[in-house]
């Protein structure tokens, strides 16, 4: 189901760790349980495959539920955009890691399984 995205303003610490991440209003009523996602994120007319993080941040010690999307094809967006996103598959549950380090490693092999996925 495509959702229309509000972008807001997150805490910048995707961007510190290499990895900038567009953050969304969370929708209301939105289904899906906390959890890593592949996914699209749609602006104007293009498409861009994303993996989507939904829910607390653990590794951070924060227990707000976010939405963000990190776009795997190296395009970043003007973050006062409204977009669309829609997400695809869970990849794998929400957990904490015990350095950034291996955080960023985790990372990347989202992004290796969200290409993956989204090319089929």
């Amino acid at each position: 189901m495509m959702y229309g995205g509000e972008v807001v303003a997150g805490k910048g610490r995707g961007t510190r760790i290499g990895f900038p991440t567009l953050n969304f209003k969370i929708p209301e009523q939105f289904p899906y349980r906390y959890g890593i996602y592949a996914g699209w994120v749609v602006a104007g007319n293009e498409r861009y495959r994303a993996v989507f993080h939904y829910g607390p941040i653990p590794t951070f010690h924060e227990e707000a539920t976010s939405l963000e999307a990190l776009l795997l094809d190296g395009a970043l967006l003007q973050k006062s955009s409204v977009i669309s996103f829609e997400l695809i598959k869970n990849l794998r549950e929400v957990k904490m890691f015990g350095t950034v380090d291996a955080l960023a490693e985790q990372i990347r092999k989202d992004m290796d399984e969200a290409r993956r996925v989204l090319l089929g």
